[in-house]
């Protein structure tokens, strides 16, 4: 019985370890994990002698950690993106502006009105009163948790559970949005706990009650949400009106003008996201996409030459300078551009289809056909290039 009940707690371990692993592979905050089970077994162990090294340094706690040294060594190495490109504050300003951020969700949490799909957030300098004020707050409040958690492990388990599974989202590794309302999906079960335990103890058979009524505040909240994210046009506009320094809401909602093929409105929002936000090389050619859209060739042209300044190796940037010379009738300016691009991203299937357009319009029909069979390898089940590349043939 002793090696049949030795072997099942293997194998949970051993699957614990899997499911783990598929989580990190899934979502990324999934990593505090380990943290948890550290702070569970601290609040809720019943073992003698119970201590941190005791918990840190046990077998299966290791298994955790294994798995989250593997997962780092996955991300930050082998499946790191080439691509992705996050403008990072200093280090010690992203370090700076935690305790505003921890203030700012704990907000959300008690207090969730106002809310929006992008908030705007600046680095906070040690020396802002803000910083002071927050931080003074966070450690009064941790303090309040330390105080309460001896006496009640729900409450302090509750505390250290909201804090931790926070941690990605501190800055301090740098991320694109150090501030969204779905950050708080998982922390939002540790306030839970504080907030039930501290129910009971006060009200103790009528918590359930006040429960109630506010799950109802909270689900009427919820209803009158909703009628932001009835269509892009809504969402953007609420965020325009919440976080008008938003460059991401105008660029949006410049995107939504777009889908109906409103241009001067469509400019009108991107010029402005452009301004706050001049070295987007993504912004530059979505604006040149709207210049291109109206006819006006020349400006998007220039839209797209300074995008190559804030970003040289852009290969989109490159595709759609090809675009614009094809639509000139400038077939070699046209046929470089396209060439560029594949020389900065060997896959991109558009750049190539159109560089076998720019051909085929020159009348060079032998190279146009071996580019549409390339780009057949990358799509087979195009019915357009099938047409192309048959037009070339005859």
């Amino acid at each position: 019985r002793s090696n049949h009940k030795s072997v099942s707690y293997k194998l949970y371990y051993v699957t614990s370890y899997l499911t783990f692993c598929l989580a990190l592979l899934s979502k990324e905050m999934a990593i505090t994990l380990p943290l948890i089970i550290f702070c569970y077994e601290y609040f809720f162990s019943t073992k003698k002698g119970k201590d941190l090294y005791a918990i840190l340094y046990s077998r299966p706690f290791t298994g955790y950690l294994f798995v989250t040294i593997g997962y780092l060594y996955l991300r930050f190495f082998l499946f790191q993106n080439q691509y992705e490109v996050i403008r990072a504050w200093a280090f010690w300003n992203r370090f700076s502006t935690v305790p505003y951020l921890i203030m700012k969700y704990l907000y959300l949490m008690i207090a969730p009105f106002s809310l929006s799909a992008d908030y705007v957030v600046l680095p906070i300098k040690f020396s802002s009163p803000v910083f002071i004020v927050c931080l003074l707050a966070v450690i009064s409040l941790f303090a309040l948790a330390y105080r309460l958690g001896r006496d009640n492990r729900e409450t302090g388990f509750g505390a250290a559970f909201f804090i931790l599974t926070l941690l990605p989202m501190y800055n301090i590794i740098p991320i694109v949005n150090p501030l969204a309302e779905r950050y708080l999906y998982l922390p939002a079960v540790g306030f839970l706990v504080i907030l039930t335990t501290l129910l009971n103890r006060v009200f103790k058979t009528k918590s359930h009650y006040i429960l109630l009524v506010i799950l109802c505040l909270y689900s009427l909240a919820v209803i009158n949400r909703n009628t932001a994210w009835n269509s892009n046009y809504t969402l953007w506009s609420d965020v325009i009106e919440k976080m008008p320094d938003s460059s991401r809401a105008h660029s949006e909602l410049a995107g939504s003008y777009a889908e109906q093929k409103k241009w001067d409105p469509a400019l009108k929002h991107l010029k402005i996201a452009v301004q706050m936000n001049p070295s987007n090389a993504g912004l530059l050619n979505n604006m040149a996409i709207i210049y291109y859209e109206k006819g006006e060739l020349d400006l998007a042209l220039q839209c797209l030459k300074t995008s190559l300044k804030t970003r040289p190796g852009y290969a989109v940037t490159h595709n759609n300078m090809g675009n614009i010379y094809l639509k000139k009738n400038q077939f070699d300016d046209a046929i470089r551009e396209f060439k560029m691009a594949l020389e900065l991203k060997g896959d991109y299937a558009q750049a190539r289809y159109n560089m076998a357009n720019a051909y085929f319009s020159k009348g060079l029909y032998y190279d146009a056909a071996v580019e549409y069979q390339k780009v057949l390898i990358y799509n087979p089940h195009e019915a357009d290039v099938h047409f192309k590349l048959g037009s070339s043939y005859a």
